[in-house]
């Protein structure tokens, strides 16, 4: 991407978000942690009581009379998947938020370093990151945010890509597995274990990448905003410093 004055007829200021990356940085590293004893809690409660399988066909109060037939170890250990799920649910959902937020504040900060050639706006870059949608636009999106300000020789966009792969090979493992685990379809319980190794390995190689990615775009955009002084406080408009 090329430095100029701003081309765009909206005017778009800068503004640090010191505070936002740094709970977004400490929610992504909680996410590992729990995506990973979620995902361990899930699949060996579910390997070694297969009965949990049908329940998830049951109704509530069918599920609740199923449970109290339950040992006491097991039902602990059901009552301990179920709260690990939930906080990893909780802390993805968080940070998942505070992402689209972040998201947004890069495509501003990049106009407003007056970068060229973007084709997103930052509102289109958030909605390329919702569920669905992030399956196919997200690593566009990513790319050209990272290539914005980078002077690593690509390696930013290359972040961006191997966060969409592992992405896609996490949702793509939790679909195999569903299908291997139901008994009306492919009814292969023996096969959870090996595929929710490469579920946990795609997941956990996503989340890193995408500490990696928020660092590096954000490292480069401060670098780039230090080569940068407001031409005007009141508009936000910029300025290069030797234009004194």
């Amino acid at each position: 991407m090329s430095y100029m004055p701003s081309p765009y007829p909206v005017t778009f200021t800068y503004r640090p978000m010191p505070g936002l990356v740094t709970w977004l940085y400490s929610l992504i590293g909680t996410s590992i942690g729990l995506y990973a004893l979620a995902l361990v809690t899930k699949t060996l409660v579910i390997y070694f009581q297969p009965a949990i399988i049908q329940m998830q066909h049951m109704s509530m109060a069918e599920q609740m009379a199923q449970m109290q037939r339950f040992p006491p170890d097991q039902l602990l250990a059901v009552m301990g998947m179920s709260c690990t799920s939930c906080a990893d649910l909780a802390v993805r959902a968080a940070g998942y938020v505070l992402f689209l937020i972040w998201i947004y504040r890069v495509a501003v900060n990049a106009r407003a370093l007056g970068v060229s050639g973007l084709r997103f706006s930052p509102q289109t870059c958030v909605i390329c990151m919702l569920p669905l949608i992030n399956l196919v636009m997200a690593p566009l999106v990513l790319m050209e945010l990272a290539n914005a300000h980078d002077r690593s020789g690509g390696r930013a966009g290359r972040l961006a890509l191997g966060w969409w792969a592992s992405m896609l090979g996490a949702v793509v493992m939790s679909m195999i597995i569903a299908v291997a685990i139901n008994p009306q379809l492919s009814n292969r319980p023996d096969l959870l274990l090996p595929l929710s190794a490469g579920q946990l390995t795609f997941g956990v190689a996503h989340l890193i990448i995408a500490l990696l990615l928020v660092r590096r775009i954000q490292q480069a955009q401060t670098a780039a905003a230090g080569n940068w002084q407001p031409a005007n406080s009141d508009t936000g408009a910029l300025r290069e410093p030797w234009d004194d």
